[in-house]
């Protein structure tokens, strides 16, 4: 047994060793260009989050940097104190009693304390870093440094999978896969709004795609890494720390990493030996379950309860509490989300996104009244076509979902897809049954769909090898989808830019 064990590890190491050296991958051109392509982003990132002022950027919400102080003082509320009067009141929750009462927006009242619902972990950084910075920092700020992480994080893992499976795959096709990556989905458009709900929903994002590296570059690994397992755990918990709803994709990449583990990464390891990476896996989560349950109770003597409940929104949240996830929002959210149109005028930059649709859009079906599509929502399947490169993954999986019998390359590449597919739908799921759409929400689900489908443009043209006019017309195709989504929405982000200064 030892024998086999030590020939398999053998033959792993030299499929990984021989995959990281064959192809363009560590070149310096591809490096370059890798490089060049994250300033680019990184650098029109800054554009749009300084509303093209560079250095000076407009202050919005600073709720995490309060929830510092707080934290600094030895209190888990706000600093502030309500308004004697919106104490008085029969139902401070309505939003028509408070009405003319001064209240910071987005809090939760209890207990005669404002305390914030989002996570707590970038207020535990901030209130860390404080001590060496002696800046305000606003939340305009957590919301640029995680948006321009999960860009990285994104990168990483896009080239790990990439050198793992396409070694082969030109330096072009990395570079526009990047670019696309960077400036599509919903982020440059937050750029121009980073406040509170950004900051922890990038947040959340953006230690959710670091864990997801830490997992597959892990598994890559032969014997497994432990240390690696660990990290994505520990980020992982970071996750769901600043946004808990992350706990479901999350949820779902235990059962996948377990899955591997015990069917494909460590075959011939005794039974025990897999308690070693999914211990370091699941040590922190189980973890940071009890310290969020502790930090619950303490403020509203609820381990389930966040704060959602007692929020000061601009609706009375409880009269609906109990319908806030339902499937009758499910085609609504569905249309906004994928098919809602933007808007082409004669006024530069010409293009424009339009409002979210709340009532029906057809007879057979009625949409509560709960329900509130808010601002502008363009479908991304109009304003990202590049997306549709998925469908390729999508059918290599459906093609060899019932073979047994693959390769460790292929085997790992249908885990690694199938990961992805699932990420993104336990990602998207909540958010379609969410009475509230808002294009932000894109940020849970669209990063694993981009990432797919730069897989599934590598797919092809790696499928097309053989037939020089079929693979010129797929490299045809692929830019003039990336080029469009990545024009498409920049422009749309540049209104977002003049809504900024009432421009519009």
């Amino acid at each position: 047994m030892e024998q086999k064990q030590n020939l398999y590890n053998q033959t792993r190491i030299a499929e990984i060793q021989a995959s990281k050296v064959k192809g363009s991958f560590g070149s310096k051109a591809m490096l370059f260009m890798i490089l060049a392509s994250t300033l680019l982003v990184i650098t029109i990132y800054v554009w749009f989050i300084s509303a093209g002022r560079w250095i000076i950027w407009r202050p919005t919400s600073s709720y995490y940097s309060q929830l510092a102080l707080s934290f600094e003082d030895g209190q888990l509320s706000l600093e502030i104190k309500p308004d004697p009067a919106l104490l008085s009141l029969s139902n401070p929750y309505d939003p028509k009693e408070r009405k003319g009462i001064p209240f910071p927006s987005d809090t939760s009242l209890y207990d005669h304390k404002f305390y914030l619902y989002f996570g707590p972990l970038p207020a535990i950084v901030l209130a860390i870093f404080k001590r060496i910075i002696s800046m305000k920092i606003g939340d305009q700020y957590l919301v640029f440094v995680f948006i321009a992480g999960i860009f990285i994080a994104e990168t990483l893992l896009l080239i790990a999978i990439l050198r793992r499976f396409f070694a082969n795959i030109p330096t072009w096709v990395v570079t526009i896969n990047v670019l696309s990556l960077g400036l599509t989905g919903p982020f440059t458009r937050m750029l121009t709004h980073p406040f509170i709900h950004e900051a922890a929903i990038t947040g959340g994002q953006f230690f959710f795609i670091v864990g997801w590296y830490f997992v597959f570059s892990g598994l890559y690994e032969q014997p497994v890494s432990n240390w690696k397992l660990l990290m994505a755990g520990v980020f992982w918990a970071f996750s769901i720390s600043t946004r808990v709803m992350q706990i479901i994709p999350i949820g779902f990449m235990l059962v996948m990493t377990t899955i591997y583990l015990n069917k494909e990464g460590m075959k011939l390891k005794p039974f025990s030996m897999h308690w070693y990476p999914l211990l370091g896996l699941t040590f922190p989560l189980l973890l940071c379950s009890v310290l969020l349950a502790w930090y619950n109770w303490a403020r509203f003597g609820s381990i389930f309860e966040f704060g959602m409940y007692y929020q000061l929104a601009g609706f009375n949240m409880q009269s609906f509490y109990h319908d806030l996830f339902s499937r009758a929002y499910l085609f609504q959210n569905f249309y906004n989300y994928y098919l809602n149109p933007f808007q082409i005028r004669n006024v530069f930059p010409y293009a424009y996104p339009v409002s979210g649709i709340e009532k029906p859009l057809f007879s057979f079906y009625e949409t509560p009244k709960s329900y509130v599509a808010e601002g502008t929502i363009t479908g991304f399947l109009l304003s990202t076509p590049s997306l549709l490169f998925v469908i390729v993954p999508l059918l290599y999986v459906l093609k060899n979902y019932s073979k047994t019998k693959l390769d460790e390359n292929h085997s790992f590449l249908k885990w690694t897809i199938t990961s992805l597919m699932g990420t993104f739908l336990f990602a998207s799921a909540p958010i379609m049954l969410f009475f509230f759409a808002a294009y932000r929400y894109e940020t849970d689900f669209i990063p694993a769909l981009s990432i797919l489908s730069a897989i599934g443009f590598c797919q092809g043209y790696t499928a097309t090898q053989q037939n020089k006019v079929i693979r010129r017309a797929l490299s045809i195709l692929g830019i003039s989808l990336v080029t469009f989504s990545v024009l498409l929405t920049t422009v749309l982000a540049y209104t977002g830019h003049l809504t900024w200064f009432g421009k519009r």
